[in-house]
C-alpha cells in the first residue's frame, strides 16, 4: 500500500484514509484500487469510517465511474464516509454518489470537520 492509504484507529473506531489530493483522474483511480484492497483486508461489519481526501483533485467522467463503482462494492463494510476539499461541483457529485451507492456520505471544505464528523457516525 501506498502512503496516500491506510488505516487509522481513533478512540477505538478504524478509519480508512484515502488521500487523493492534487492528482489527476488516472493516478486517483490507482489510489481508490488501492483503498479497495485494504478495504477488503477489514472485517466486513460495516463499522469501517472513509475519509477521502480531495483538495484539488480534478475530477473527470472515469473517476467518477470508478468512484461509483468502488463505493457500492465496499458498502458493507462501512458505516460512513466524508470527503473533504469539496468544491461546489464536487458537492453535486457527491449528493449523487450518496444516493448511487446508497451509503452515508457527506462533504467537508475542512478536514478536521470531516473527522468530527465520522467519529460522531461511529457513536
Amino acid at each position: 500500500m501506498s502512503e496516500r492509504v491506510h488505516i487509522e484507529t481513533i478512540d477505538g473506531h478504524r478509519m480508512l484514509v484515502t488521500d487523493l489530493r492534487d492528482l489527476d483522474s488516472k493516478a486517483a483511480i490507482e489510489i481508490l484500487q488501492q483503498a479497495r484492497l485494504l478495504i477488503l483486508q477489514q472485517p466486513k461489519d460495516g463499522k469501517l469510517l472513509s475519509l477521502v481526501l480531495v483538495h484539488r483533485l480534478r475530477l473527470q467522467q472515469d473517476l467518477v465511474e470508478k468512484w461509483l463503482e468502488a463505493g457500492k462494492a465496499s458498502a458493507a463494510w462501512m458505516r460512513a464516509t466524508a470527503f473533504a476539499g469539496v468544491s461546489g461541483v464536487g458537492r453535486v457529485i457527491l449528493r449523487g454518489s450518496a444516493t448511487a451507492t446508497g451509503r452515508k456520505i457527506e462533504s467537508f471544505e475542512h478536514e478536521p470537520d470531516a473527522r468530527q464528523w465520522l467519529l460522531k457516525q461511529a457513536q
